[in-house]
């Protein structure tokens, strides 16, 4: 072997470990990539998911409104705006029906206060005051919806029927459907209230993720978190969880594990037949006469 050959092996043996560290750092450069495009495509597809918002001109909410004052039969209907820290302004319905109990309704992820009209409806049949918003970025309203905008926008509206119309805390019903159930549990885990009703909810949105996209790891990604299951047991005031057993959205058993979780006392009633935006009809007497019980008497006593 001459000395040539011997300084091309040496050449060799000195150039191929730079080869393979480039190799290893463009494997790398490749991953992070691919990883932060990842976080920000599941951040843009979480977001468009969760927050289903529509918008309403000014005008069209006064129209909505107007619509709503003519249906009222009893009490008096008032548009309310509430500002939040970061500027923005909620907008939202008050009817003050000279009840003992105001309900707070936190409706669900899509649509607006106007899509909500099915709920509006019930509010005003059940013979109590109530008020309900739309959340920031939704109806109205304007801002961004965040988790942390939504929480602050249910404490906002709390403390307003406690400072503004003089409602004392434990004559408040705190009332969220789907989306709006997680925005109810995290208010009543921090705030006194006279009770609880959560219908068609989920435990977290990382358990939805899990159902909805099991190949992301979305408890890893995710920036939303609505952790109702680590939550309700924090909750004091007495507990309703509604649930239909046709909800092809949030399954059933994410409603018994809320149940499970919370705290005595606490009731749970079976929408039978009904999915997830569906309403028990109006002539139901058995769920009217439970939701009714419930709402005087913090209990449910009949079959």
């Amino acid at each position: 072997m001459n000395a040539a050959l011997r300084e091309s092996s040496v050449i060799m043996l000195l150039t191929k470990p730079n080869t393979l560290a480039k190799k290893l750092l463009l494997s790398l450069s490749s991953l992070a990539i691919l990883y932060g495009a990842t976080i920000i495509w599941t951040s843009v597809l979480e977001h468009k998911y969760i927050y289903q918002a529509e918008k309403l001109s000014y005008e069209e909410y006064r129209a909505f409104y107007s619509e709503i004052s003519a249906d009222s039969k009893a009490g008096k209907l008032t548009l309310i705006s509430l500002e939040l820290r970061d500027g923005s302004i909620i907008e939202g319905f008050y009817m003050d029906k000279g009840d003992e109990m105001v309900d707070l309704f936190l409706h669900g992820n899509a649509g607006n206060i106007e899509t909500n009209r099915i709920n509006i409806d019930y509010l005003l049949k059940a013979n109590l005051s109530f008020l309900i918003i739309d959340y920031p970025g939704y109806g109205a309203s304007s801002g961004s919806p965040t988790e942390a905008n939504l929480y602050e926008a249910a404490r906002t509206s709390y403390d307003y029927l406690i400072s503004h119309f003089g409602w004392r805390a434990d004559q408040i019903i705190i009332n969220g459907q789907s989306l709006g159930g997680a925005v109810a549990i995290d208010l009543a885990s921090k705030v006194p209230c006279r009770s609880l009703i959560v219908e068609s909810s989920f435990t977290s949105t990382h358990d939805m993720g899990n159902i909805i996209t099991p190949w992301l790891p979305l408890r890893l990604l995710s920036s939303n978190k609505y952790n109702s299951i680590e939550k309700i047991d924090q909750v004091k005031c007495p507990v309703l969880i509604l649930h239909g057993d046709q909800d092809t959205m949030v399954p059933l058993t994410m409603a018994k594990a809320l149940f499970y979780r919370a705290r005595e006392p606490k009731y749970f009633v079976l929408l039978s037949g009904l999915g997830h935006n569906d309403k028990a009809p109006s002539g139901d007497e058995a769920y009217n006469r439970k939701i009714e019980e419930f709402i005087r008497t913090n209990q449910i006593t009949s079959p």
